[in-house]
């Protein structure tokens, strides 16, 4: 037999991933903070802080865009 998920459940699985992706999110912000009081603007350049951000808004936006078709 196969379940299949009301769009309820989905949303409710969505809205969990974007909580996650905004806490990692976070938590890079948070590091890129603390580096930047230690590294030097060269540095911090080389560091991979802004790449992991665009990808977690890439998939937030990805998200948030299949909630909106479930929610309709």
């Amino acid at each position: 037999m196969t379940y299949q998920l009301t769009n309820e459940e989905k949303i409710s699985i969505i809205n969990q991933h974007l909580k996650n992706l905004s806490l990692s999110r976070y938590s890079i912000e948070i590091g890129k903070m603390e580096a930047a009081a230690v590294l030097t603007p060269e540095q911090l350049a080389g560091t991979s802080y802004d790449s992991q951000l665009q990808e977690i808004d890439l998939k937030i936006s990805a998200l948030t865009t299949e909630l909106t078709e479930l929610s309709e």
